[in-house]
């Protein structure tokens, strides 16, 4: 599975620099035998709608990539380094797309106390359809109901009127979700979800796992708790399995998550957000430096421009040369 968004990227770009190059010779042989720059622009410009059209599929093909590995499937790895490679880019669609996979985060590994802020900035800056507006609203609402087991019905039923004023189905299955988390009392309504990613389908899971705990069946729901603790222990579900199954091997009433251990696991998720900056070294990489940034631009332009702009040089070249040997004659 890959956990680097580098190395995904980078396994969509290679093939694509491959075709730009080969598409390229053909261009390349022309230009040189008929030596024009004229036909080198020509040349350019029937390429130059090559190479954006295979950008623009890289770059539709690996967002849907991405998507699948960090939304429909669960890689938080691979989460984490996209938010920590693209969180700096100031282009308004990649900034909202980081915004989200920020948001996605913090709740999946049970970061609850900084979601919100996210939502409400991202609100700002990008309009939403009424689908991803509800799907938003739901992430807020699963917050309310894990983070806070105080939460009173009164309270409770203003953010469903709040986030989901005309969705009632969804109203059901979040008032059998405060049952079960809240207020502790089995409501078999949420079994009634369909799900459609892995990370929703774990969900179900541990709330019908809770379900059957609070109806009196051990059994059954140990047997859940054991395979949602077999995924990513970085999930906060994860992390609640493990203390259900702790808590029925030590005999304890009690679940609760270790308050210690807890904060160190999540100050070393999200430091996993974090740029680490390199140690200075006293060698100067300036011009290193200055490669990096470039490399790339370099590698866009077609070899047989490169070769039009070597015969301007030279044509050039050649004027100077023959203007000053005349001056120098006369």
């Amino acid at each position: 599975m890959v956990k680097d968004y580098k190395e995904l990227r980078k396994r969509y770009n290679i093939p694509v620099i491959v075709l730009l190059v080969i598409i390229a010779l053909p261009f390349l042989y022309i230009v040189q035998v008929t030596q024009s720059k004229k036909i080198a622009l020509i040349c350019f410009l029937i390429y130059l709608p090559f190479e954006l059209v295979l950008v623009i599929i890289k770059d539709t093909l690996l967002i849907k990539k991405l998507n699948s590995l960090i939304y429909k499937d669960i890689n938080l790895d691979l989460m984490a380094s996209y938010i920590l490679n693209q969180k700096r880019k100031s282009i308004k669609t990649i900034k909202a797309r980081v915004q989200v996979a920020t948001i996605f985060y913090f709740y999946r590994i049970g970061d609850f106390g900084f979601i919100e802020a996210v939502v409400d900035e991202l609100k700002k800056n990008q309009k939403f359809t009424d689908v991803e507006q509800v799907k938003l609203n739901e992430i807020l609402l699963n917050v309310n109901l894990f983070s806070r087991p105080d939460l009173k019905e009164d309270q409770f039923e203003e953010l469903l009127a709040d986030y989901l004023a005309d969705v009632e189905p969804l109203k059901m299955a979040y008032r059998a979700r405060y049952d079960i988390l809240v207020k502790k009392e089995p409501n078999d309504a949420v079994l009634k979800e369909v799900t459609n990613n892995k990370f929703s389908q774990l969900e179900s899971m541990y709330l019908k796992a809770v379900n059957e705990y609070l109806k009196g069946n051990r059994n059954k729901a140990m047997e859940l708790f054991r395979t949602i603790a077999k995924e990513d222990e970085g999930l906060y579900l994860v992390r609640m399995a493990q203390a259900y199954l702790d808590s029925e091997n030590s005999g304890e009433k009690s679940v609760l998550l270790d308050a210690r251990q807890e904060e160190v696991t999540l100050k070393l998720l999200r430091m996993k957000l974090v740029e680490v900056k390199p140690a200075k070294s006293t060698k100067s990489t300036k011009g290193l430096a200055f490669f990096k940034g470039w490399k790339i631009a370099l590698l866009l332009i077609p070899p047989f421009l490169l070769y039009a702009m070597v015969l301007v040089v030279i044509a050039v070249v050649k004027k100077i040369g023959s203007f000053v040997f005349s001056k120098s004659e006369k």
